[in-house]
Order: C-alpha cells, then structure tokens, then sequence
C-alpha cells in the first residue's frame, strides 16, 4: 500500500513539475514530496512547495528553435554558446542567466533550468540584457534590441545589428549593422561624418576637423569607435 501510494506521489510530482516547468523559468527549481499526503489538502502542499515562488514574478515564454548556425557563420551575438548574463524583466532584475541572442531573428532565449533547451522568453517584457560585456535594451518606437554604446547627458548612442541569411550553394549570415543618435527623444540614423553635420549644422567645421585629425586613419576600420567618438564629441562640446 505504502508502495502504491508511493508510486502515486511521484506520477502527480511529475505532472506538477512538467506543468511547472512549462510555465516557469526562474523561480524555485527543487520540490519535495516528503509532505505530500495524499489524504490531506494537495493546494497546500502546493503552496508550500512554491512559497514566495508562487507570488514573485516568474519569467514564461515558449519553445522554439533557433536560428541554423553554418561552418562558416554564425546568427548567433556573440557565439553559438550559452553565457551567463544580466536579465532585467518588468522591471526585476536576474542574475547569470543562461542567454542567447539570436540575431538572424532578433529574438533573446535563455536556458531553460531543468529541460535545459532554448526557450523563447516574452521579448516585450524585456527591460535590457548584458550578455558578454555588452549592453542591449528595448528603445521605444522601434522593434528589437539595440545595443548601447553611449549613455551621455544629451545624445544617446545605439547599433542594430542584424544578420541576414543568405541561400547559396554554402548558405551564410549577411552581418550589417547600423548606428542611431537618440537626441531630444528623437532617433536619428547616423552612418559618416555627414550624418553629424545634418544633426549640428551650426558645428559643420569643427566635426570636420576632428574626423581629420583623429578619425580619418581609422573611421571605416572601426565604425564602433569612430561614431562613439563624434557623438561624445558632440554630447561634450554642442551643448549648453
């Protein structure tokens, strides 16, 4: 009998931990069945399994596959592999979570605990992520995640990087990125010099010196630090 019952405790463990495990991320992870009575009330047991779990905010979504890595690229940033990250989800912030950022479809999964599969969290619900030593965040008005490069009192500086397939004999990811300048709440596609000078026209001369005094060697080889240095240029110099 005590077999049997047993036997039973495990079957209804394991239909709690499959519902849960679909429904929650993170969260408590470990349950026990040592208080579980069959002839007592099952919701308290089921609370006390998930105590403060149960009323916290839980981080859901669904399965889905990610992007087909080749030989030769990836759609993944940075790589093909997990790394644990930073997660801030309405509002609560995660620590080391296992992520991927699927850039072929803009789309950020993490590591699900217990399937340990790819599971496609709620993206609206997504604050930002630092995977990898970099920052990405949710800009509103737009669609995806965009990297932050530059925070400053005035301007804003963000890269949308994207990776497009590309169906050959020996398919690839087509990587391109582009640069965005956030000022008075507006955003602005930034990509040369020229873009600077469409944004401060009044400060045309001076952006044009400092590209060729300290850019000009290197303003195409590294677009990262290129536009970083002229919107903290501008950020530092064209404002009150």
């Amino acid at each position: 009998m005590k077999t049997a019952k047993r036997t039973l405790k495990n079957a209804l463990l394991y239909l709690f931990l499959v519902w849960s495990g679909s429904q929650t991320v993170l969260g408590q992870e470990v349950y026990s069945i040592d208080s579980f009575d069959l002839e007592r009330d099952i919701g308290a047991w089921y609370n006390a399994q998930m105590g403060s779990a149960g009323s916290s905010l839980k981080i859901v979504g669904t399965f889905m596959p990610i992007s087909t890595a080749f030989r030769t690229s990836s759609p993944f940033y940075p790589s093909l592999n997990w790394v644990a990250s930073d997660l801030s989800y309405r509002g609560q912030v995660f620590k080391n979570v296992e992520l991927i950022y699927d850039v072929h479809k803009d789309i950020l999964f993490i590591k699900h605990p217990q399937r340990l599969t790819p599971l496609k969290i709620h993206q609206e619900q997504v604050d930002w992520f630092n995977i990898d030593g970099h920052y990405f965040k949710r800009v509103e008005g737009q669609n995806g995640f965009y990297e932050v490069l530059y925070e400053g009192t005035s301007l804003k500086l963000l890269k949308k990087s994207t990776k497009r397939l590309v169906i050959k004999k020996d398919p690839f990811y087509s990587n391109q990125e582009r640069y965005f300048v956030v000022m008075n709440g507006e955003t602005n596609r930034v990509n040369k010099r020229s873009s600077f000078e469409k944004l401060f026209p009044s400060r045309k001369r001076e952006i044009k010196q400092y590209v060729k005094e300290n850019l000009r060697s290197v303003f195409r080889k590294d677009m990262d630090a290129s536009m970083l240095q002229l919107t903290q240029l501008c950020d530092g110099h064209f404002f009150p």
